[in-house]
């Protein structure tokens, strides 16, 4: 099923992953969760209550959008 979209766009599974993450990056980034995690981890922060429950909502609106288990 991938493979008409791999040989259109003259790339591989590993170049395909790449450019999905890149979509679900910008896709998280207007979760409100995503700048609550972001502020953590620049503050090197990331076990903090506040970085754990962001992970949490983050996750949350994957599944919702169906990208996450």
């Amino acid at each position: 099923m991938l493979s008409p979209y791999l040989h259109a766009y003259d790339t591989d599974l590993h170049g395909l992953v790449s450019r999905l993450e890149r979509v679900l990056a910008v896709l998280c980034l207007d979760v409100a969760a995503v700048r609550t995690l972001a502020t953590h981890l620049a503050l090197k922060q990331g076990n903090a209550p506040e970085a754990a429950q962001a992970v949490t909502e983050l996750l949350t609106a994957w599944r919702r959008a169906g990208v996450a288990p």
